[in-house]
C-alpha cells in the first residue's frame, strides 16, 4: 500500500485589488481632474520669461540622479570638478 504524498499547500494568491468601476467617477476623482487639466492650461497658456528655468531644471535632473546636492562644478569645462 502506497502513502499519500505530502504536499505543500499553495500559497495564498495576491490579488491586485481594483477600485470600484465608479471610483473614477466620484467627487473627489472629478475634481482632481479639473485641477490637473488647469494647471496644465495655465501653464501651457503664456510664455516662460526666465531664463535660469533651464539651469534649474538641468540642476534637479543632477540631484534626481545623484540623489545629494552637487557639491563641486558640473556645468562650466574651466571650472569642471572646483568646489562650488
Amino acid at each position: 500500500m502506497s502513502r499519500p504524498r505530502a504536499t505543500r499547500a499553495a500559497p495564498a494568491s495576491r490579488e491586485i485589488a481594483l477600485p470600484p468601476p465608479n471610483a473614477l467617477r466620484s467627487p473627489a476623482m472629478i475634481a482632481a481632474a479639473l485641477v490637473a487639466a488647469a494647471c496644465i492650461a495655465v501653464s501651457v497658456s503664456y510664455r516662460i520669461y526666465d531664463p535660469d528655468l533651464w539651469q534649474h531644471l538641468v540642476v534637479g535632473k543632477a540631484i534626481w540622479q545623484l540623489h545629494r546636492v552637487p557639491t563641486t562644478q558640473l556645468w562650466s569645462w574651466p571650472t569642471y570638478g572646483a568646489p562650488d
